[in-house]
């Protein structure tokens, strides 16, 4: 394979290794790699940036409503879902993705949502989901900190459920032999399947490490922007891309991305919460902007001054170069879709 670089300051901050992947299947992966993630003692909000290789990939012909369907009349798609969850992307610059649950039949699949109103054809990817097993081994190969008959000295896993978190740790001696290592459900004390623990790279979750340490994880790189769905209230949000992710390249730097914006003020936007490792620092776009107040821009919430959005991470600074923080935050929002870019230099790859 062909080794292939990103040419910025971010990637060799981030130090992701990227090399051109060869087809699969019917799919093709442009670019694949490794990236190295900072795990800081306490809270790590974090999002998967390197994503699962590609089943499927070429054009849609057509789609029908109720039920909601997708037609590649080229490829067998309903052989391709096997067990687990895959992601359905649509390629047409509006970031819209699926997640599949289902087998479908012969050349058509069932989408939960109608996308009868695309343009056909439209091109496509289908890739599995990211699990907890597939990011971190089956077998905790990642390295996170593990337990031994429990939870003390562990990396909880926190996956937000709409309301709460699920905790999962891996404990050397897990139960219900309590003689071999295993993924625990920390919440009920029992064995869990972490193949079907679903990382969907849209949304985020938080890692509570014990001591910090470096996780190693491996992937296709995804070159197209995202659909955010959000909820009233919080969103956890993964930024998707491995390095270089701003408020700039993922919303714009006039909020061409569509989140909610304030008017002389908060009241009503979406904001944007990154974690500092002590704290948050909260970002929105406002209409009326400081200081002029008479054109929009994006503010810092606690200081009530102009943000220049293409110095704000949506990830903490690393302190070690060769270190790359895990991209994940928080959307304080309405209900609503916005779509969430990458840098402009991913076309390219």
């Amino acid at each position: 394979m062909k080794a292939t670089s990103l040419k910025t300051a971010a990637v060799i901050a981030g130090t992701i290794s990227l090399l051109a992947g060869n087809a699969m299947a019917q799919a093709t992966t442009g670019v694949v790699g490794y990236n190295t993630w900072r795990i800081d003692a306490g809270f790590n909000f974090v999002g998967v940036t390197l994503h699962e290789t590609p089943v499927a990939s070429g054009m849609l012909e057509s789609a029908t409503m109720a039920p909601n369907t997708v037609t590649d009349d080229d490829v067998d798609l309903g052989a391709l879902i096997l067990s687990g969850t895959y992601i359905l992307e649509i390629e047409d610059g509006s970031g819209i993705i699926q997640e599949i649950t289902a087998a479908g039949a012969g050349t058509s699949i069932t989408t939960p949502a109608d996308l009868s109103g695309l343009g056909f054809p439209v091109a496509y990817t289908l890739r599995p989901a990211s699990t907890v097993a597939s990011v971190f081994g089956p077998a905790n190969e990642s390295g996170l900190a593990a337990g031994s008959f429990g939870a003390a000295g562990a990396d909880v896993i926190k996956l937000w459920n709409g309301a709460g978190f699920d905790d999962y740790y891996y404990d050397n001696f897990a139960p219900p032999g309590f003689v071999s290592g295993g993924w625990v459900n920390l919440n009920t004390a029992t064995t869990a399947d972490a193949t079907a623990l679903d990382l969907i790279y849209a949304d985020s979750f938080v890692i509570s490490s014990a001591s910090g340490n470096d996780v190693v994880v491996t992937g296709d790189l995804k070159s197209g922007a995202t659909e955010i769905n959000k909820i009233t209230g919080f969103n956890f949000v993964g930024a998707v891309a491995p390095v270089g992710a701003s408020l700039a390249t993922s919303y714009g730097v006039a909020n061409t991305g569509g989140l909610a914006a304030g008017s002389f003020g908060a009241a009503g936007a979406d904001v944007i919460w990154i974690w500092n490792g002590g704290g948050f620092d909260k970002f929105y776009y406002d209409n009326f902007a400081p200081p002029g107040f008479v054109s929009g821009g994006w503010v810092n919430l606690d200081t009530a001054t102009a943000a220049d959005s293409t110095m704000i991470l949506l990830e903490a600074t690393p302190a070690n170069p060769l270190d790359s923080p895990a991209s994940g935050y928080v959307i304080d929002g309405v209900a609503g879709n916005v779509v969430q870019g990458v840098p402009a230099y991913y076309a390219g790859l």
